[in-house]
């Protein structure tokens, strides 16, 4: 090996989570950093055929996006940060916020960001595990979002 230099000056190798990240001297002595794959100087994920080698998980993403058309009173699952995915029904849409009423507990809520909202569906209801949780409350409001599908 040739010592951890290169032509043009030395050479500093440290690990990254996303990958080898080198710097080296340029010509004119200074240090400049080199990029990884998906660096700010390299090309994109939808440039290097990231999307084609992951079709299924695109797809899967797209499915289950935010950006699905959601009215006022449709019945929805959401996800807060430490509690399972609740049952609740969409009460009114801004282009800001969402207001949700919580199935179950008749708690009302405000969502900025749509990220954690998902359709209510059997699919859903298997994938995120609500069937085999134990809490009453959460087993009432399921009941309650099964009955008001049922009347749509």
């Amino acid at each position: 090996r040739d010592g951890g230099r290169s032509s043009h000056g030395r050479i500093e190798r440290s690990r990254s989570p996303y990958g080898r990240r080198e710097k080296s001297r340029n010509q004119s002595g200074s240090w400049e950093r080199n990029r990884s794959r998906h660096g700010r100087n390299e090309r994109s994920r939808s440039q290097c055929g990231w999307r084609e080698r992951n079709r299924s998980q695109c797809e899967r993403r797209e499915r289950n996006s935010p950006r699905e058309r959601r009215e006022k009173g449709d019945i929805m699952l959401y996800k807060m940060k430490g509690h399972p995915h609740w049952p609740v029904v969409i009460t009114s849409i801004s282009s800001q916020r969402i207001e949700l009423l919580y199935l179950g507990t008749e708690e009302v809520g405000v969502v900025k960001s749509p990220k954690n909202l998902f359709s209510y569906s059997e699919e859903n209801k298997v994938k995120f595990g609500i069937l085999q949780k134990n809490s009453p409350k959460l087993k009432l409001a399921i009941e309650q979002a099964d009955k008001k599908l049922i009347a749509k």
